[in-house]
């Protein structure tokens, strides 16, 4: 049997725990059919105390990946979708207008089943992210610190060039508190810059663990960041700064026949 496709840490952000075997044994019994892939049944199990998610993939009798998630609200719009591999997808962010406000990479539950016809359409779409991350108190703070420079800050000379002394702008060229870019080529990780809108404590019921979800603006559009029970407090109004995995999840188009959840009696 191969071996299980599991990302430990990540876990932790969504209050699982460090225990992927006890997880499996204890959802098994209760996971919903998304669809097939394959040979594959791609499953799901959610904690409804939580919104806490577990994506899963079933080979007959044997789990072969598994990655967590978040129910989150599907209000961003995806479009100009491809697969690069498996479940990991490219996409664009969509404003109002249809323009793209930012490109992504993440792993999508629907990843590996999507067709050539989805993947030219626009979607509803929840987008999560996890993965320690810097917290600033604001937008001021986070402009006076290293970690807004763009690269590597011993790369700059210490005189700016006179356009930059022209413009007013500020030197080494720092991020905006709002930014998002993919940084691992078609891994599902970007670097995030983003404005807190809200934090919420919550308890994965099936663990007892808490972990915290926040609510944060970037670049136009709204994710939910989860982080572990021991990160440090992020507060309204802060920005948060880091490399995060993303993930995400198609909501129904109107007018989609597609039968979403399907209940799943054995595995």
């Amino acid at each position: 049997m191969p071996a299980l496709v599991v990302d430990t840490a990540a876990l932790d952000c969504f209050g699982f725990g460090p225990d992927p075997a006890r997880l499996i044994a204890a959802v098994l019994p209760r996971v919903e059919r998304l669809n097939l892939a394959g040979e594959d049944e791609v499953l799901a199990w959610t904690d409804e105390a939580s919104g806490a998610r577990l994506v899963l993939g079933c080979h007959g009798v044997d789990v072969r990946w598994m990655w967590p998630t978040l129910w989150s609200p599907t209000s961003t719009s995806l479009g100009g979708m491809s697969v690069l591999r498996e479940d990991i997808v490219s996409a664009s962010v969509l404003d109002e207008t249809g323009t793209r406000a930012a490109q992504l990479v993440l792993r999508l539950e629907e990843g590996r089943t999507l067709s050539a016809d989805m993947c030219t359409r626009t979607w509803p779409a929840a987008i999560v992210a996890s993965g320690p991350v810097r917290v600033f108190a604001d937008e001021a703070a986070f402009e006076v610190d290293p970690v807004s420079i763009v690269g590597d800050p011993a790369s700059y000379p210490d005189r700016p060039p006179e356009h930059f002394v022209e413009r007013g702008w500020a030197w080494p060229p720092r991020l905006a508190a709002e930014s998002l870019e993919p940084v691992r080529g078609t891994e599902p990780v970007v670097s995030l810059t983003g404005t807190v809108r809200a934090v919420d404590r919550r308890r994965n019921d099936l663990t007892g663990r808490e972990f915290t979800v926040a609510r944060v603006r970037t670049l136009g559009f709204e994710l939910d960041l989860c982080l572990p029970a021991d990160h440090a407090e992020v507060r309204v109004g802060a920005v948060i700064a880091g490399p995060v995995t993303l993930v995400g999840r198609l909501g129904a188009r109107p007018g989609d026949p597609r039968q979403r959840w399907v209940q799943r009696a054995d595995c």
